[in-house]
């Protein structure tokens, strides 16, 4: 499960949101690079998400040990159940999108910004829901490692780096949308600022020394993350509605070929941004992996 959220769907994330304007000429499958490398990733992430789900239930007998309606309310309220609900949400989320993604309508169809809202809803929702079930496991389940200062170390650096990997990225694309509203008048493009800016990081700058203190500020971040992501659709529906009868060409040039292909022309600026987009998502990419790794070595076996 800690593969499949910390590696994969959080690079399948960074892709769909950054990669757009990355290796435009190439087209597996007549599909753009940053769509099949997005794809892939959920795929997989899926996949194990569901196998894990299973390993999960087997370990448990098959049966469920989350909040039940006829449990009192001490039991439905330990970290335990918590932990299991969220989870169980997080994973639901994930395996709604590929269904929504079947039944996307047209990319020039009208109706489109309510699956592009609905989408990276799910997506960002399953996301911010895998992280709170996780880190309630670094901090409160410290039976299950070898090691729990060590794990929740480790998670705390995987969500700062996280955080700070996705306001680069975002200067990153400002910069581009800047340089293209500044040489190119006629041709503006909207921007939708991503939720994900908002990273509150400063909760861990410490450790905890008291567990309600840190719930209360994980609240705080989630709630603060929601708002912002209102915020950002609804600016997002505003500039597509005063722009939804005019054709706006991309920020690259493009040079028909034939009938059949067109090939495009990033400028330098462009190819500079592309290469630092690469290096923040490689460093990421490491660190997530890394840390995934290790938060699983640190994982024990626990009598019941």
């Amino acid at each position: 499960m800690c593969i499949a959220w910390m590696v994969f769907f959080s690079n399948a994330m960074i892709f769909a949101r950054y990669y757009r304007k990355h290796w435009p000429n190439t087209k597996p499958c007549g599909l753009a690079m940053w769509f099949q490398l997005h794809r892939l990733l959920n795929m997989i992430g899926i996949g194990l998400t569901i196998a894990s789900f299973a390993c999960i239930f087997s370990s448990k007998g098959w049966q469920w040990s989350g909040p039940r309606a006829y449990q009192p309310a001490e039991l439905n309220e330990t970290w335990g159940s918590i932990h299991s609900m969220l989870g169980l949400l997080a994973c639901v989320a994930a395996w709604m999108q590929p269904l929504n993604a079947v039944f996307r309508c047209e990319h020039q169809s009208s109706l489109r910004i309510i699956f592009n809202i609905l989408h990276r809803f799910c997506g960002f929702s399953a996301w911010l829901m895998a992280a709170a079930s996780t880190m309630i496991a670094v901090r409160w389940f410290s039976g299950r490692f070898t090691s729990p200062h060590a794990a929740l170390g480790l998670f705390v650096t995987y969500v700062v780096v996280f955080g700070v990997t996705f306001i680069f990225s975002e200067v990153c694309l400002l910069d581009t949308e800047i340089a293209v509203r500044s040489s190119r008048s006629k041709m503006q493009k909207y921007h939708k600022t991503s939720a994900s800016t908002m990273i509150a990081v400063r909760w861990f700058s410490g450790r905890f020394t008291s567990p309600h203190a840190a719930l209360g500020l994980f609240v705080t971040y989630v709630v603060v993350f929601g708002v912002t992501f209102i915020f950002s659709e609804v600016l997002y529906i505003r500039i597509w509605w005063q722009r939804k009868n005019v054709v706006v060409s991309s920020d690259v040039e493009m040079y028909p070929i034939d009938e059949k292909d067109s090939n495009v022309i990033l400028s330098a600026d462009e190819e500079k941004r592309n290469r630092l987009q690469l290096v923040i998502s490689g460093v990421f990419f490491v660190v997530s992996s890394g840390t995934c790794v290790a938060i699983c070595c640190l994982m024990g076996m626990v009598d019941e």
